[in-house]
């Protein structure tokens, strides 16, 4: 390691020496005339270099891992990479700045990796040549078509609560050229994509490579006209330690026209097209045009008149649909705000036989009042929707439906013969794939599916993901729904209890079902209270809130108190503090679950240059279902800066134990770079 690392350092010499001369070379090239120093020239040159920065930089990692998941075993995996690396990084044209300007930043050397695995085939020590690099050229800039020219490969290091991190190694490139500025300004752009991504104990290896080809373009034929063209063609071939290995073609392409006319140009009519057709095991095929009315009738009246016509094919199913509905919304004054809608569709599935037809409308009322020592907000509202369903006499897809993992809560899918095995999920960017049993679990009910994240996966707590799954054949049936809201906010902002809020929120649905061959199919009636008080004082926002749903799917009493503490401690320290605890009890399935969540974390200016973060995660859920679970993590990070010389030391432990899985995972990471 130390004869690799002279060798760089001879090597930076070198390269730091070739920056010095070339100036002066450049001064002895013009010897026949004055050296006019700052005056700028368009003489083309074969190469300007404009700076050159060389740094080194050591990097040291020490990860462990260790899981225990009862029947099926434990492994303990241990890692240890050493790095010496030589940063460049340069500024240069070629010609003239205008013909080609060229930013590198690279990062060059030698990676040792010592893995300790129950794993043979991974077990042992390497050592490779590490290249890390930001390469990009700016060609004729100031041209009526300039060429963007860039190679980057980046390598990340993902963190998980309670979890091993991720590696994510990342390559591109790709040119992008933009042209027609005066007319219609668009872009044309290719880029080859590579990302691999891995963990200590190879749960959530991926590779995804992926070809992009896409234009975009934007023509302003009027001042009250847009028309706007944005389309790809994606060539993906992709692998996970899920089981997912998929290669496929996608076409996404989107026209959006709009305009606007009318006095002030309040009035608008957006038009949006979409075709989207994708292959592989996921095959998608959409066709859809909606249209976008906006009108204002008067100054406290306005409308709004939405129609869309869809035709997809998911798996090889077709899917027709079109759905329209108009919103009327009015003003009195500043405090009575009545929004109307009322609306309709149709959905069509030829292959299944199955048709729906869609009824619904709603409408809210939002007030606001000034009133002693503070501000009153009250809405009131009601809605109605009928839902009539043939017959369906084979499964139905149902792809990238949008959910959000908030806990303790599971997902609910209020579906009736939903296909357990059929449920995959995926980030929201539909990138990666999330496992069963590792990253989220499926509780099966005859009514619905819930489904939970694990924790120590590779699901966040608040992420937003995307579900695939299938329906089972039904027979017809009409649904009748009707509800009723209102809801109540104090606010007081004068006096001895300023900051304080009382809040009430009620809603009701009576639903009713009238189903084709004595089918059983149980109507879900909700009575939904949720009341409770905030306080904000000084620093500190404190809530205490009580939730009661009584329902025939998933009914439930929750109540939850959470306190949030910010301050910053003068201009060298900072504090900040998040508490939570939560009790849900499920009355239908006689489950209890208790939350209790802890983060923290401090930061403080210890001298000049010397900086500290500390940050704790504490959770503890006992869930008499599904099993309890109690995690600890701690991170603590050193950075020093004096000069041109920074170093940073970061440790981090995470412990998870639980009735299902017992794992701890530490890591600890040492850099030292030093810029010339």
């Amino acid at each position: 390691m130390r004869r690799k690392l002279l060798q760089l350092c001879s090597f930076a010499s070198s390269a730091a020496a070739i920056g010095m001369i070339a100036p002066a070379v450049d001064a002895q090239q013009h010897d026949d005339g004055p050296v006019i120093v700052g005056e700028r020239t368009d003489t083309l040159k074969a190469f300007t270099l404009e700076r050159l920065n060389v740094g080194l930089d050591f990097f040291y990692q020490y990860r462990r891992n260790h899981i225990d998941r009862g029947d099926t075993g434990s492994r303990t995996d241990t890692e240890q990479i050493a790095r010496e690396i030589m940063t460049l990084s340069s500024r240069a044209f070629i010609g003239h700045e205008n013909l080609v300007d060229l930013s590198f930043n690279a990062r060059l050397g030698f990676e040792d990796r010592f893995l300790k695995s129950p794993v043979s085939t991974a077990d042992g020590h390497d050592s490779e040549l590490l290249a890390l690099f930001d390469i990009s050229a700016l060609i004729l800039g100031d041209g009526p078509a300039p060429m963007t020219v860039w190679a980057r490969r980046d390598q990340t290091r993902l963190s998980r609560e309670f979890g091993s991190s991720i590696d994510s190694m990342t390559t591109e490139a790709g040119v992008s050229v933009r042209t027609f500025h005066d007319i219609a300004p668009t872009t044309f752009r290719y880029v080859h994509r590579e990302q691999e991504q891995n963990d200590l104990a190879d749960l959530v290896d991926s590779l995804r490579v992926q070809d992009t080809f896409s234009i975009q373009s934007v023509w302003t034929p009027t001042d009250r006209q847009r028309l706007t063209v944005d389309y790809s063609l994606d060539f993906v071939d992709e692998n996970q330690a899920s089981g997912i290995d998929d290669a496929f073609r996608r076409h996404d392409a989107t026209i959006v026209h709009t305009i606007e006319f009318g006095t002030d140009h309040h009035d608008s009519l957006r038009s949006t097209l979409r075709v989207f057709d994708q292959s592989g095991d996921f095959r998608n095929r959409t066709l859809r045009l909606s249209e976008v009315l906006r009108l204002r009738h008067s100054e406290s009246l306005d409308s709004r008149w939405d129609l869309l016509v869809e035709d997809r094919s998911i798996g090889g199913q077709d899917q027709r649909q079109a759905r329209g509905f108009v919103t009327l919304r009015h003003n009195l004054f500043d405090s009575l705000v009545t929004t109307l809608v009322a609306g309709g569709g149709h959905v069509d599935i030829p292959d299944a036989n199955f048709t729906s037809e869609e009824y619904f409308g709603n409408i809210d009322l939002q007030y606001t009042k000034k009133v002693p020592y503070g501000r009153l907000n009250a809405s009131l509202a009601g809605q109605f929707e009928r839902i009539e369903n043939s017959e369906r006499g084979s499964t139905l897809d149902f792809l990238a439906t949008v959910h959000t993992f908030n806990d303790p809560f599971p997902i609910v899918i209020n579906q009736r013969q939903i296909i357990a095995s059929s449920i995959v999920i995926r980030d929201s960017a539909g990138v990666q794939a999330f496992s069963s049993g590792v990253d989220f679990t499926v509780m099966t009910f005859p009514d619905r599916v819930e489904i939970r994240r694990q924790v120590g996966g590779s699901i966040a707590d608040g992420q937003t993901v995307l579900i695939d799954f299938q329906l089972r054949a039904e027979p017809g049936n009409t649904t009748e729904s009707v509800g009723v809201s209102f809801s109540l906010r104090y606010g007081i902002e004068e006096g001895a209890l300023r900051g304080l809020a009382l809040y009430l929120i009620y809603r009701e649905i009576d639903q009713a079902i009238d189903a084709r061959r004595n089918a059983v199919i149980t109507p879900n009636d909700v009575r939904n209270l949720r009341y409770g008080a905030e306080y904000s004082i000084g620093h500190f926002i404190l809530l205490a809130e009580k939730e009661t749903q009584d329902s025939d799917i998933s009914p439930f009493e929750l109540t939850r108190f959470t306190a949030r503490y910010d301050y910053r401690l003068g201009r060298r320290s900072w504090l900040s503090v998040d508490a939570s605890h939560e009790e849900i009890d499920y009355t239908d399935t006689e489950n209890r679950v208790e939350l209790d969540r802890v983060t923290g974390e401090w930061g403080r200016r210890l001298g000049s240059g010397f900086d500290a973060r500390v940050r704790l995660i504490y959770r503890n859920e006992k869930d008499e279902l599904s099993g309890s679970t109690k995690g600890f993590e701690q991170e603590l990070e050193f950075r020093w800066q004096h000069r041109q010389t920074s170093m940073f030391i970061s440790l981090r432990n995470s412990f998870l134990e639980g009735d299902n899985v017992d794992s701890d995972a530490q890591t600890l990471a040492i850099g030292l770079t030093r810029d010339f």
